[in-house]
């Protein structure tokens, strides 16, 4: 199989990474260039994860600010309710002292 039957873009540069090597002229660029690579790669990566969990803890602060609130007013409606009971029995009362 000559280099012929071979088209693809990733086989030209296998085959010039391998003449380059055996020259000894271009592993070093590689290296290089992979590291770049790498680092191009993973420092947005690791910026987008630091984001995602700096927001996950905002909506949480927010989830509980929220809840807060909630309970209160549930708090609110309970009071009121335990008060409309005890005027509806004093209402009773009076209601059932004055029919009887």
């Amino acid at each position: 199989m000559g280099q012929s039957a071979h088209h693809s873009f990733g086989s030209k540069i296998g085959i010039r990474y391998a003449v380059a090597t055996r020259d000894g002229d271009m592993g070093q660029d590689l290296r290089i260039a992979m590291i770049v690579g790498l680092t191009a790669t993973i420092l947005p990566s690791v910026g987008i994860l630091m984001v995602w969990l700096q927001n996950k803890t905002q909506f949480a602060a927010i989830k509980d600010s929220m809840k807060q609130g909630f309970d209160a007013v549930d708090r609110r409606f309970d009071d009121m309710r335990d008060l409309w009971r005890g005027e509806l029995r004093g209402f009773e009362e009076r209601l059932g002292a004055k029919l009887n």
